[in-house]
């Protein structure tokens, strides 16, 4: 299984077939920068989001979403946001041994 790291925005990710492939074999996405957007709901990818909230794991950067004006009741049912969301990924990382970064 894939662990992804989420950066780019939804615009981005959008029109990428490697992107639907590796959300379908993801066990968990974090989603940081500007790629907390993928998670709000009704936005370009939130039914690849939402699949995957479903079966995996999908956690978004506190700070990220502040800083962006997102708030909680934006989201896509399922996503977490960690108390620790750094600490979290690198923890979860060591035990995935494959990240990808979009």
């Amino acid at each position: 299984m894939v662990l992804l790291l989420v950066l780019s925005p939804p615009s981005s990710l959008l029109n990428s077939h490697a992107f639907r492939v590796l959300v379908e074999g993801a066990e968990a996405a974090y989603l940081a920068s500007s790629g907390v957007y993928a998670a709000v709901e009704g936005g370009p990818v939130s039914g690849e989001i939402a699949r995957l909230a479903r079966r995996g794991v999908v956690y978004v950067s506190r700070e990220d979403l502040l800083e962006r004006g997102v708030k909680l009741d934006m989201l896509i049912d399922g996503v977490k946001m960690p108390r620790n969301f750094y600490l979290a990924f690198v923890e979860h990382a060591f035990k995935s041994g494959k990240v990808v970064v979009l």
